[in-house]
C-alpha cells in the first residue's frame, strides 16, 4: 500500500487501535508503524510464565480428559496445548521488533492461535470443557478458576493490555501497513477445523483408550446379562413404592391349601410357624403335580411337564421342613414377620424355641426360592430357543426347546383352572419369589435392587461411550443394551 493510501485510509484507525492496544508505535512525518519497544519484556516476562503454567495444568486434561470430554472438547484442549508448549519454547526477547516481516518468524504460534478463533465460540467451548473436566475430577474451585484465567490471558483480546491477540494483529498490521483484525487473518470457508469424533491424543493414551474400551465394553456385556436375569426374576413379582411385594397370588395359595380348615392370611402372621407350614403344605399340594407328576388338561387328556426326578429333592426339600414345623417343639404362641425379620437383620436377639424355627424358616422359603429359580431358568431358556420338544430332563443344558403342552389350558379344582402350562409355570414361580420378597430372602432382596443399579450404570457407560465411540458403533451398543 502507498503511503498515501496509508495515510488517508488507515493511519488514524492504526494510530488508535495502537494506542488503546498498547502494541504499536505510529509516528505522521514521516508515517511509520512500529511495534511497541515493550512487547519482548511482557511476551517474555508475562505470556511466556503464563504458557508454561497453563501447559502444566493443561496435562492432566490430555492424559485423562478422554473420560470426561466429547472429542471435539478434548481436541479443542490439544490445540491450546500445543500453542502454549509452542509459546514458551520461544525467544522473544532476540526478535527485530522493528522487522516488518517480524510475524513471519512467529508463524508456527500465529497459526495455532488462529485455529483457536476460528470461530467465535471456541474460547468458551475451551472453559467449559475445563470446568467439565475439573468438576469431574473434584478439583477445588480455586484451579478452575486459575486455569481459566490462564486461558484467558493467553487467548482474550483485552483481559490484559497489551495482550498476545493484539500483538498478533499488530504484527500483521505492521508488515502490511493497513489496519487489519483478527477475523481478517482468519481463513474463511475453512469450517470447523477441530475433529468432533476421534480424539488427537499421543500413543500411548490411545493405547489407554482402546484398553479402556475394551473392558468397558466386556463389562457392559456381562451387566446386560446381569440386568437381564434381575429383569426375568422381577418380572415375577409385584412391588408398590416402598418395596413391598403384593400378596394376592399368595392369598390364594393360602386359602387353597387347607380348602376346610379355616384361615387368616394377615392374622396368621402373628405366628410364622403356622403361617409358614400351611404355604409350603399349600405349595406342595397345588404345584408338585405339575412339576413332578402329571395334570388334567381340558379334554381330559393328561401332561407330564417335568420328570419326577426332576424337582424330586426340592419337594423332599420342602417336606421335612414342612414336617419339622408342624411337630418340632415349638411351644410359642407368637411369633410374627416383624420379629422375625428384626432377628435375621440381627437387629434382635433370639430367646427359647426362635432360634431352631428361624433356623426352619429360613430353610423353607430358601427351597421355595430355589424352586423359583430353577423354573426362571427353564423358562428362559425356552423363550430364548424355540424348536421341537427335548423332553422333560433337558431345559437346563442349554439347548432350544418347548414344554410339553406348553399352551393347552389346565382342568383342575385349584386356582390354577384355565391357565395354560406356561401361565401355571409362571404362577408356580410367582409365589416361590413373592414369599421371598415377604421374608426377605436375600437372593431376591439383591435382585430387587439389582435391577435399577444395573440399568444405571449401563446408562452411566454409554453415555462415556458416546465420546469414546464412533456415532454408527455408539448407535448399535444403545439399541442392544436398551
Amino acid at each position: 500500500m502507498s503511503h498515501l493510501a496509508f495515510l488517508f485510509r488507515d493511519y488514524l484507525r492504526v494510530q488508535e487501535f495502537g494506542r488503546k492496544a498498547h502494541v504499536l508505535e505510529t509516528r505522521l512525518f514521516p508515517p511509520r508503524v512500529r511495534m511497541d519497544s515493550r512487547l519482548a519484556h511482557f511476551l517474555a516476562k508475562e505470556i511466556q510464565p503464563s504458557a508454561v503454567e497453563l501447559s502444566a495444568r493443561l496435562r492432566p486434561v490430555m492424559e485423562h480428559g478422554w473420560m470426561y470430554l466429547t472429542a471435539r472438547q478434548y481436541n479443542l484442549i490439544a490445540l491450546l496445548k500445543r500453542l502454549t508448549d509452542r509459546l514458551q519454547g520461544f525467544d522473544f526477547l532476540r526478535l527485530n521488533w522493528r522487522d516488518a516481516n517480524l510475524i513471519d518468524g512467529m508463524r508456527r504460534i500465529e497459526s495455532l492461535f488462529l485455529m483457536l478463533h476460528q470461530n467465535p465460540d471456541l474460547v468458551d467451548s475451551i472453559l467449559e470443557a475445563l470446568r467439565v473436566f475439573f468438576d469431574k475430577r473434584h478439583e477445588e474451585k480455586e484451579e478452575v478458576v486459575r486455569a481459566s484465567s490462564l486461558v484467558l490471558e493467553i487467548l482474550a483480546e483485552d483481559f490484559t493490555l497489551p495482550s498476545l491477540y493484539n500483538c498478533i494483529v499488530g504484527l500483521n498490521i505492521m508488515k502490511y501497513r493497513r489496519m487489519l483484525t483478527l477475523a481478517d487473518l482468519i481463513h474463511e470457508g475453512a469450517g470447523d477445523i477441530v475433529d468432533s469424533l476421534t480424539f488427537d491424543c499421543e500413543d500411548q493414551v490411545r493405547s489407554r483408550m482402546d484398553a479402556y474400551v475394551e473392558d468397558a465394553l466386556q463389562s457392559m456385556k456381562k451387566e446386560h446379562e446381569q440386568l437381564q436375569e434381575a429383569r426375568r426374576i422381577n418380572s415375577y413379582v409385584t412391588v408398590d413404592e416402598q418395596d413391598r411385594p403384593e400378596t394376592a397370588v399368595l392369598r390364594q395359595l393360602y386359602a387353597s391349601a387347607e380348602p376346610r380348615s379355616p384361615s387368616d392370611f394377615d392374622a396368621d402372621q402373628g405366628n410364622l410357624v403356622l403361617f409358614l407350614s400351611r404355604l409350603l403344605r399349600g405349595y406342595d399340594r397345588i404345584f408338585s403335580p405339575l412339576l413332578g407328576g402329571t395334570y388334567p388338561l381340558e379334554g381330559g387328556e393328561k401332561v407330564t411337564v417335568f420328570s419326577r426326578s426332576f424337582f424330586e429333592t426340592d419337594f423332599a426339600r420342602l417336606r421335612m421342613v414342612a414336617d419339622k414345623l408342624e411337630t418340632g417343639p415349638f411351644h410359642f404362641s407368637s411369633f410374627p414377620l416383624s420379629r422375625y425379620l428384626q432377628i435375621k437383620a440381627a437387629r434382635l436377639g433370639t430367646v427359647g424355641n426362635e432360634t431352631q424355627g428361624t433356623e426352619l424358616i429360613l430353610e423353607g422359603v430358601g427351597c421355595l426360592v430355589d424352586i423359583g429359580k430353577t423354573l426362571v431358568k427353564v423358562l428362559g431358556a425356552r423363550s430364548s430357543g424355540g424348536g421341537g420338544s427335548s423332553g422333560p430332563e433337558t431345559p437346563l443344558q442349554g439347548k432350544a426347546f418347548s414344554l410339553p403342552a406348553e399352551n393347552r389350558k389346565l382342568q383342575t379344582r385349584s386356582f390354577l383352572s384355565g391357565k395354560t402350562v406356561i401361565e401355571a409355570l409362571g404362577v408356580a414361580v410367582s409365589v416361590c419369589f413373592t414369599m421371598g420378597l415377604l421374608f426377605q430372602d436375600d437372593f431376591l432382596a439383591l435382585f430387587l435392587g439389582k435391577e435399577r443399579k444395573l440399568l444405571a450404570d449401563l446408562h452411566a457407560r454409554l453415555r462415556l461411550m458416546e465420546n469414546l465411540l464412533e456415532p454408527e458403533s455408539f448407535q448399535s451398543l444403545s439399541a442392544l443394551y436398551l
